[in-house]
């Protein structure tokens, strides 16, 4: 290293103080962006949202073909009280072979709870026989797409562009419908109409259609709906990792401007010789 004679370096020591306080907070960001980043992703975690959360819009299509049986119906029971406890307001379609639309979108919850009794499970000392309920006459074979078809479009007739669609269902589908289901969830896509699956444990081989379509975070399952709620929010389908990842891309931002500080502002250094 060369060392070049100076007789005014003291005067570079402001310099000096202001470069290393640059250095010292560019560094403090980025720490804290990444802390705040972790932080915000654990919480997260537990007061997630969903298009239930602020849109009174979204539509819950309800599977009730004869594939569905007390154990399924119970299920579904159990994801509707958790919906409503969050004093979600929404429309319903209910769908074996055909679907039709049970309660419009916006219904609040308060008119939803009477449909719960119809989704409790039978008492063990009764008989196992099929509970009779107002759309036990459309009970059949099961076509999911006509579900999602029809909530799609009473999404699209109410030009509810931010709303959801949650579907639940076993997922066991009729074999013909797999042509028309692949179609409806591509039109899913292309409308970029939010959809999440519940499925009431449903065969592997029955996931790959709708993960292979709509990713693999399409399939939730009900214990993430949250039936705590906090002023103005709703029930938990998917979370929301938008914080988290602007405050790492912060961090990473600061941390390379950080290097490039370091490289394009190198040190500079010296020693005062005794007079």
């Amino acid at each position: 290293m060369s060392w070049i004679p100076l007789a005014d370096a003291g005067r570079l020591r402001s310099q000096a103080r202001r470069t290393l306080a640059v250095r010292v907070v560019l560094a403090a960001l980025a720490v804290g962006c990444l802390v705040a980043a972790i932080l915000v992703s654990r919480e997260a975690g537990g007061t997630r949202r969903t298009f239930f959360s602020n849109n009174r819009s979204s539509v819950v299509v309800i599977d009730t073909s004869g594939s569905i049986g007390p154990l399924a119906r119970s299920l579904i029971g159990r994801t509707l009280r958790k919906l409503l406890a969050a004093h979600n307001s929404f429309g319903l379609v209910f769908f074996s072979d055909t679907a039709y639309e049970a309660v419009p979108p916006g219904t609040r919850w308060t008119e939803l709870e009477p449909l719960l009794r119809y989704f409790e499970p039978p008492p063990e000392q009764r008989p196992r026989r099929p509970q009779e309920t107002p759309w036990s006459e459309f009970r059949g074979g099961t076509r999911i797409s006509t579900g999602l078809a029809l909530a799609r479009t009473i999404l699209r007739q109410g030009h509810a562009s931010d709303a959801g669609v949650l579907l639940i269902s076993d997922l066991n589908d009729s074999i013909f419908d797999a042509p028309v289901l692949t179609q409806t969830l591509t039109q899913y896509v292309t409308d970029k109409i939010p959809l999440r699956v519940i499925g009431l444990e449903p065969e592997p081989r029955n996931k790959v259609i709708f993960e292979r379509l709509m990713g693999p975070s399409v399939l939730v399952q009900d214990a993430e709906l949250a039936p705590a709620r906090a002023a103005g929010s709703g029930s938990v389908v998917t979370s929301s990792v938008g914080p988290s990842r602007a405050l790492t891309l912060a961090a990473l931002a600061l941390l390379l401007v950080l290097g490039a500080y370091e490289h394009w502002a190198a040190r500079l250094r010296w020693r005062e010789e005794p007079a």
